[in-house]
């Protein structure tokens, strides 16, 4: 009939968009073999369940474990992930390193977050070995970490002076109202920042671009660029684009050896001159965006628990650590590690808040056979996909921590604590552990030791804020909202 012809072709365009529409999520959810893991179901091409995930990642995959078991198959952002649950499972997987590896995954978020280009990535490989042991030296041998540690405790102990936490030099006693995390956040950037490379980097105006950065990073790291914060983390990158900046004053060991190894990089295999930049605002990145939230966390327990606070306080008395007269802190890193109260607060901390994910791509085939030993079945996850493992998911198993929702800061002590606070993955497992785990902690212990040696605190509201669960996969969960405290000189000081 006259007229039919347009609405035919439109009929035809929407049958083939539908049969594409459909095509997409059957390969999206297909299972080549019998032993595959259940597929999770999204009615979503290529992004999957990343939306659920995003929002509330330890809901949705403790959903999907009652309903599929303790392994199964999620698509996010165009990746198939097959997250494992079983605890019994996890360690030897986190021990097999011949036919799943870590090195892809680090390397996809390199190339979308950091700019470093697939090029580079390969003409870095024969200096893997150079780059591993210069993080052994520089941040975990004995030496390098006391220093760190001697050089960490001095800035907070001066950035949480009497005119940054109170904003008077003055040596009254009122009650101050502050917001607890932005002070916690900006007086770890600096005191990172001054630490591990120098005061020339430890800036406000780097501050305001870290944050901008950060506050994009899961977004860049999926793939999707945002120009205010690429041009945020370019701004950082020209710190490490100047010839010699290695040599300015303050710049720790570590940096300066990774610097070394760029250089000889691009001598003797044609590194690219850009990947330095890059590499090194990966560091500087991740050295500063866990260690924020984490150290907030602890402090805020500390201040919202008064037997942990007063344990704590007693520890640090007994170092006679801080001089009255002369206003100084010191504290080896023999002595802060002797602190058990502390460190017993600290795992409890990390136990509620992190979200870290550990991720390994198989890479050796047809495919990887995962063991789940409380059903025990095996299960065969094809190469090119992802295993991944979801610490929250065991730190909140009350089989394991009982009353898992409550903060028990003393849950850690004794010989039983120490068995159990191996449990708190909160740094990753294996091969891949965050190698940088002993400052960090280090560095929250002496923020929450800088705090509490000056000044009384109190909480105006108790109620704990809910956790930011936008951030699901790249370690501690934020706040969701800052927490006012109420602050003080402490009494005789």
């Amino acid at each position: 009939r006259p007229g039919m012809g347009p609405l035919l072709v439109l009929f035809f365009g929407l049958g083939v968009v539908v049969c594409a529409y459909a095509f997409v999520l059957l390969l999206q959810h297909r299972r080549a073999r019998a032993s595959d893991p259940p597929v999770v179901w999204s009615w979503l091409p290529y992004l999957g369940s990343i939306l659920p995930f995003g929002a509330n990642a330890s809901g949705f995959l403790e959903a999907c474990r009652r309903r599929h078991g303790d392994a199964f198959t999620v698509t996010l952002a165009g990746k198939k992930t097959t997250f494992l649950m079983d605890a019994g499972g996890v360690q030897r997987f986190l021990r097999d390193t011949g036919k799943v590896a870590f090195g892809p995954v680090a390397e996809e978020v390199t190339v979308l977050a950091f700019g470093v280009s697939p090029k580079a990535v390969e003409q870095l490989r024969p200096l893997d070995g150079d780059i591993h042991r210069a993080y052994t030296t520089g941040l975990v041998r004995a030496q390098s970490l006391d220093e760190l540690t001697r050089r960490a405790l001095g800035a907070l102990h001066r950035l949480l002076g009497p005119v940054e936490v109170l904003g008077a030099a003055s040596a009254d006693h009122q009650w101050r109202t502050r917001p607890l995390y932005a002070l916690v956040r900006e007086a770890v950037f600096f005191a990172t920042a001054e630490s591990l490379f120098g005061p020339h980097m430890a800036t406000r105006k780097t501050f305001e671009d870290f944050l901008a950065f950060d506050a994009s990073f899961a977004l860049l790291a999926a793939g999707i660029s945002v120009r205010k914060s690429v041009a945020a983390r370019e701004r950082i990158a020209d710190f490490f684009r100047a010839d010699g900046y290695e040599s300015l004053p303050g710049v720790s060991d570590f940096i300066a050896l990774r610097a070394a190894i760029f250089r000889r990089g691009e001598a003797d295999f044609g590194v690219d001159r850009t990947t330095q930049p890059a590499d090194q605002t990966a560091v500087f990145w991740a050295s500063v965006s866990n260690t924020m939230p984490a150290a907030f966390w602890v402090l805020y327990y500390l201040i919202r628990t008064p037997a942990a606070h007063k344990a704590v306080l007693d520890e640090l008395r007994s170092h006679g650590a801080l001089d009255a007269v002369t206003d100084k802190l010191e504290l080896t890193g023999e002595q802060i590690e002797a602190m058990q109260s502390l460190d017993s607060v600290v795992t409890e901390a990390f136990r509620l808040t992190a979200g870290s994910i550990t991720m390994r791509q198989v890479v050796e085939g047809p495919c990887y056979e995962l063991n789940l030993p409380t059903s025990q079945r095996v299960l065969t996850v094809p190469k090119g996909e992802r295993v991944g493992i979801y610490p929250p998911a065991f730190h909140f198993d009350e089989r394991i921590f009982p009353r898992p929702n409550e903060f028990q800061w003393d849950r850690f002590l004794g010989e039983a604590g120490k068995d159990l606070a191996k449990k708190v993955t909160p740094f990753g497992g294996g091969q891949s552990m965050c190698p940088g785990r002993f400052f960090a902690r280090r560095e929250v212990k002496a923020l929450a030791l800088a705090a509490l040696a000056r000044y009384d605190w109190q909480l105006v509201d108790p109620k704990v804020p809910e956790l930011d669960k936008m951030r699901a996969g790249l370690g501690t969960y934020p706040p969701e909202r800052d927490v006012d405290v109420q602050v003080r000189l402490r009494e005789g000081r």
